[in-house]
């Protein structure tokens, strides 16, 4: 049962689907199912790729459309996880995502939602700043995105998602539920979401209406935890709608100017202030309609007595400028001078009635002007109003930016030291800046001005590369200092870094130029107009990043940047001389993330010696190349110069005894320029040294095909080019590529694939230890970005296997001495070369060596075979033509058929003659229906030439008896002697049989084709085999998967079915192949050959293991076992015959013991897919398979 289930609803996002399925696909953390649901697509295209889905670990529901939410309930219905993720088809995840929820997970049982930090991605490309959580802020609105970790038990109680929900939201529903439940919420603070910002994203911008109605439902469905912190929400209601503004008025120069008694509390809109006044306070008064910046218009200022009469008041004002009857106050202290008429003295009091329509208060002016500055510009100036001072004589939009200006102006006057110390710096990037918050350039504002007033306080960054939040803490600054200004006045100086990526001291002494006339290391690299060409960070490759990233060629500038946000992404490495992983297991540092690796060591463990990677010794570098000495580090000294000198980077490759030149053969044909210059760096950068690429155009009509070529051959002595006129198709020009070749072996590498770092030291090193005559390695898919999509485990050279189809495929290495003893690539097969080269090259060798290790990295095209069978059909059928040659030029008497799909085949071979077959039938009970399955058996049984002979423990007088007359004659009984184990009475038996081939079965098994002996024959029959096995399914026809066993099982069944079964689920049961050994339930053996051998072992294993034992004997004196698909049969009882007692314990430590270096290293079983998928150890594996 996987513990985590992601489930990818999908609604006409089948061009997305894929990315979102391969970024789950190569987590760290592998125990997960993923689920897609296809709800009820309409378009064609989408319908019919999720029909056709073919992913590890993924199946894909179909249903009508229902909805997100119920989209989302289907498949979490369907989950058998634990715990649940939802992923949106257009999104993506990070790699340690899974491993680092569930760490938490499991550890706090009352943790209910899992959630990281987030990045935009598509149109937009920027980190997704969502709020921290606390209750509060998510009782305002959603702060968690939908793909978050829960408990499927949570989603159970809660009910699901909400149905009803039909305009989203139904995530935020859901969050609220859990939180009702009392389960807490942790965020990680790795980005490790990719939401895409798309037209056709999940969730697009919604009508008012649509929230106001989904936020409504919400809250009636949660109104006791809204009432339990209802002062959340008054809180929230006050801020938005009571902002504080008052107007004030006071005698003219009354010392109440500062603390003023009549004072009114005003809002934006109409507002009538009434002022009851004294005759004694005189006439002149000041008043302030606002304590701030204001845009008013006024609509009546007058006196009102007791009388009612009312008598207009003449005023004069301080404003910047009227225009339409509306004042500017730019002053913080708007004023108007009032003159109040006379009045009676001897009445007591009046009042003064003030009537204005407030339109904007302080920052909310800026809008306004900028409207009004925009209406203005498309109206002739005769329609502006008279100017009221020789000021405003200029055109009115002048004057609004003057406005606007002004207020700047006079905080630009308060910190011109500053303001033009960060001008002169360089580091200032206003378009950047600006960038960050649009709405600071529609205001007009000088953005400078704002970082300095607001911005380095919002910790806003002055340009990409200076990061003020992260300088402001690492450098311990007080809270009044401004990081940018420490950087340029002293920072640099000391060597603090703007940004965890950028170096400044090492930037400043590689380029001393970046530091002439005081100007600053970074400042410097921001001016450069090819940023690629120089690295602010050691050890980062500039130059490789890039080629491995092709987002960066379509826009990216920095690739720092780059590699900070999505370097903890599998294989967005900085250089490719750095092994995350190893360094991580080799030091320790389990929980640092992919970025932090690096950084550790380049701050940290360059300086302590630390290794990069396997392959790279900076002690042994440093003593054998002395010059390295010299540089920052040895590791760049080797990376910029000892690449192309052919250096060695550590001893283990200096002392091979053997060091063959290897020649590495590419046909181009119109390739992608990105992904070719990443096939040539993957060669470039081997740290096995003694290669040359031989890299031939077979007449490409893209334009860029023949410079680059050019320019890696000018690059490296190593590269041999040749640029063909015509296309002559990729057999051909492969030849001519070998044409170039001087190497001792030749190696294939296709155009747009990529080797690993130690693939050729991997080659020689095999070379070294067992002197092959070919190799191959296994090998992973990869997607254009480079990202492992799914790894090929690969048996050992399995013959039969290689009869059924290509397994061999990459990375492939031959001597070329023995490609041109067989011709090379024929352009008959042309599709299929590589398979017809493969077959030729086995015919004249069996030393053919496989390295248990991914060494090629196969790109995955929409068209490519690697990942859709239904592709190239041309080329299916010629491995077909491969196929039929091989059977031609070895003179099997045999034919070839299609298989099940595409670049699988059948190779039907037939039985030389019809000879006498003895089948022997072991019941170990008695068993009521042993006659009516005698029957069915023979009446399923098309061979003439067959008899059976029934061991039973029982008395089978009965059994006898009740079998038909013509039945009798073919059927022979022995009974089991007392204190007689199994395998000594098959051996009495197996002496008494006089036919030629001896069939083992046991009781229940019944063949689907009827015939199955003829089969097994055709395979019995050949030279050299030792016994055929069919396939045999369970009652249901149902056929479990035993390729990756579960190590807590100690049963005696499993270790068998391991042993059995095992390599046949990993290599594909639908293909004919070797196997280390056979169950002995049903399958066949030549008789001579049984006794040859001396039949079973029964002294040492008496009823367990006695079959397997004897295929492990026969395979040490020469011969190989096979299993066969086209043998298939059903067992109408239960296939675990085999219980786990006292004797099988002893047996199996018996057999361990014996057979210890076999099952160590089983040919047709490759362990390193357990070892990966189910996280185990190699010393777990070996204790489970070989005993202690």
């Amino acid at each position: 049962m996987p513990r985590i289930s992601v489930v990818i609803p999908c609604y006409n996002q089948g061009i997305f689907v894929d990315e979102a399925i391969n970024s789950v696909l190569v987590q760290t953390w592998q125990d997960f199912e993923i689920i897609v649901v296809n709800d009820g697509s309409t378009d064609s295209f989408t319908d019919s790729h999720l029909r056709k889905l073919d992913f590890p670990k993924t199946r894909v529901l179909h249903t009508t459309n229902q909805g997100l939410a119920s989209a989302r309930n289907n498949g979490i219905r369907e989950a058998q996880g634990e715990y649940i993720l939802p992923l949106d088809a257009d999104d993506r995840i990070g790699p340690t995502y899974l491993e680092q929820a569930i760490r938490l997970l499991d550890n706090d049982p009352e943790l209910g939602i899992v959630y990281c930090k987030a990045q935009l991605f598509g149109d937009v490309a920027t980190e997704w700043l969502l709020p921290e959580f606390s209750l509060q802020r998510i009782l305002l609105d959603n702060i968690i995105f939908c793909t978050a970790f829960f408990r499927k038990s949570d989603w159970e109680t809660a009910g699901g998602f909400d149905s009803a929900m039909i305009y989203g939201w139904e995530d935020y529903d859901f969050w609220l539920s859990l939180l009702e439940m009392g389960r807490k919420v942790v965020q990680i603070q790795d980005i490790l979401f990719y939401y895409r910002v798309a037209a056709d994203s999940m969730v697009r911008a919604r009508p008012r209406q649509h929230k106001v109605e989904s936020f409504a439902r919400i809250f009636r469905k949660h109104q006791d935890l809204y009432a339990q912190y209802i002062e959340v929400w008054v809180d929230k209601l006050l801020d938005v709608t009571e902002p504080y503004h008052q107007a004030a008025l006071f005698p003219e120069g009354s010392k109440a100017e500062k603390h003023p008694d009549l004072v009114r509390k005003i809002d934006p809109g109409i507002r009538r202030l009434q002022f009851t006044l004294t005759p004694e306070q005189g006439r002149s008064f000041i008043f302030r309609p606002a304590d701030r910046q204001v845009i008013l218009r006024i609509q009546r200022i007058s006196l009102e007595g007791s009388d009612d009469n009312e008598n207009p008041v003449t005023y004069s004002h301080t404003a910047d400028f009227i225009q339409d009857d509306v004042f500017f106050f730019c002053s913080s202290v708007p004023s108007l001078q009032l003159h109040l008429p006379e009045h009676d003295r001897a009445k007591d009091s009046y009042s003064l009635i003030i009537e204005i329509e407030y339109l904007a208060f302080g920052q909310d002016c800026l809008p306004l002007l900028v409207n009004l500055l925009k209406d203005q510009m498309t109206k002739p100036d005769e329609s502006l109003s008279p100017p009221v001072s020789p000021a405003q004589s200029v055109c009115w939009s002048f004057r609004v930016k003057w406005f606007i200006k002004a207020i700047s102006y006079r905080l630009i006057s308060a910190r011109r030291f500053h303001y033009q110390k960060i001008e002169q710096s360089g580091l200032f990037d206003n378009e950047f800046y600006l960038n960050g918050d649009p709405e600071l350039a529609l205001l007009g504002l000088d953005p400078l001005l704002h970082y300095l007033e607001n911005g380095a306080k919002e910790r806003r960054k002055p340009n990409p590369l200076f990061d003020v939040a992260w300088y402001y803490h690492e450098y311990k600054l007080t809270a009044e200092q401004d990081p940018l200004l420490h950087y340029i006045e002293q920072g640099w100086k000391q060597g603090n870094k703007p940004h965890p990526l950028f170096f400044t001291s090492y930037y400043a002494e590689k380029y001393p130029e970046s530091i002439a006339e005081n100007q600053t290391p970074l400042a410097h690299y921001l001016k450069l107009e090819n940023r690629i060409s120089q690295s602010p960070m050691p050890f980062f490759d500039m130059g490789y990043y890039c080629e491995r990233n092709p987002t960066i060629r379509k826009g990216w500038t920095f690739p720092l940047l780059h590699f900070w946000r999505f370097g903890n992404e599998e294989e967005q490495l900085p250089t490719p001389l750095f092994d995350p992983e190893f360094y991580r297991e080799t030091y320790q540092l389990e929980e640092l993330s992919h970025v932090e690796l690096f950084l550790h060591y380049v701050e940290k463990g360059c300086r302590k010696k630390y290794q990069p990677s396997a392959l790279f010794d900076a002690e042994f570098y440093s003593v054998t190349y002395p010059a390295s000495q010299n540089s920052f580090h040895p590791l760049e000294y080797y990376q910029e110069h000892g690449l192309t000198a052919g250096h060695y980077p550590c001893r283990e490759i200096a002392d091979l005894p053997k060091k063959p030149v290897i020649s590495i053969l590419v046909p181009v044909f119109n390739t992608d320029e990105g992904l070719l210059r990443r096939c040539i760096h993957s060669v470039l950068y081997q740290a096995y040294p003694h290669w040359e690429l031989c890299l031939v155009d077979d007449g490409s009509s893209a334009e860029h095909i023949p410079p680059l070529l050019k320019e890696y051959a000018a690059r490296d002595k190593r590269i041999k080019i040749s640029l063909e006129k015509e296309n002559v198709g990729i057999s051909l020009v492969t030849n001519k590529a070998a044409q170039l070749a001087s190497g001792e072996y030749f190696a294939f590498l296709d155009h747009d694939d990529e080797l690993t770092l130690d693939a050729l030291y991997q080659v020689v090193l095999a070379i070294n230890t067992y002197d092959p005559d070919a190799l191959y390695s296994d090998e992973e898919l990869i997607d254009w970005r480079g990202l492992r999509c799914t790894r090929f485990y690969k048996s050992d050279y399995n013959p039969e296997l290689l009869l059924c189809h290509n397994y061999i495929t990459h990375f492939f290495v031959t001597r070329s001495t023995l490609f041109r003893q067989v011709g090379g690539l024929s352009a008959e097969c042309t599709g299929a070369q590589d398979y017809d080269l493969v077959l030729k090259i086995a015919e004249q060798s069996k030393r053919i060596h496989h390295i248990r290790r991914s060494l090629y990295r196969w790109r995955a095209a929409e068209t490519s075979t690697s990942i859709h069978h239904d592709q190239k059909d041309y080329a299916d059928a010629a491995g077909l033509k491969a196929l039929s040659n091989a059977v031609e030029r070895r003179g099997m008497e045999a034919t070839v058929q299609r298989g099940l799909l595409n670049f699988y085949y059948r190779l039907q071979r037939k039985a030389k003659e019809t000879c006498q077959v003895t089948a022997l039938i072991r019941v170990s009970d008695k068993m009521e229906t042993l006659g009516e399955w005698l029957q069915e058996l023979l009446a399923r049984t098309a061979y003439p030439n067959i008899d059976y002979i029934i061991l039973h423990r029982n008395s089978v007088g009965d059994i006898s008896a009740e079998l038909p007359e013509e039945l009798r004659t073919l059927v022979r009984f022995y009974q089991l002697k007392e204190q007689e184990g199994e395998a000594a009475a098959l051996n009495r038996l197996a002496e008494q049989v006089m036919g030629e081939h001896l069939v083992f079965l046991q009781p229940g098994i019944l063949p689907q084709e009827k015939n199955w002996v003829k089969t097994m024959l055709a395979y019995s029959q050949e030279e050299g085999c030792g016994v055929v096995s069919g396939v045999v399914a369970g009652p249901d026809e149902e056929i479990n998967n035993l390729a990756l066993p579960d190590l807590s099982d100690k049963s005696c069944q499993a270790f068998r079915s391991l042993l059995t079964e095992g390599s046949v689920h990993l290599n594909g049961m639908h293909c004919p192949q070797n196997v280390l050994a056979c169950s002995f339930d049903f399958c066949m053996i030549e008789i001579k050959l049984f006794r040859t051998m001396q039949g079973f072992d029964g002294e040492s294993f008496p009823e367990y293991l006695y079959d397997i034992d004897f295929c492990l004997r026969l395979r040490e004196a020469g011969r190989e076992h096979i299993f066969t698909p086209f043998c298939k049969a059903v067992i109408t009882a239960s296939k675990e015959r085999f219980s786990s007692t006292e004797d099988w314990i002893d047996e199996k430590i018996c057999f361990q013991k014996r057979w210890r270096a076999v099952l160590e290293h089983n040919p047709y079983y490759n362990e390193n897919r357990l070892l990966t998928e189910l996280q185990v150890s190699r010393e777990e594996w070996l204790h489970w398979i070989a005993g202690g």
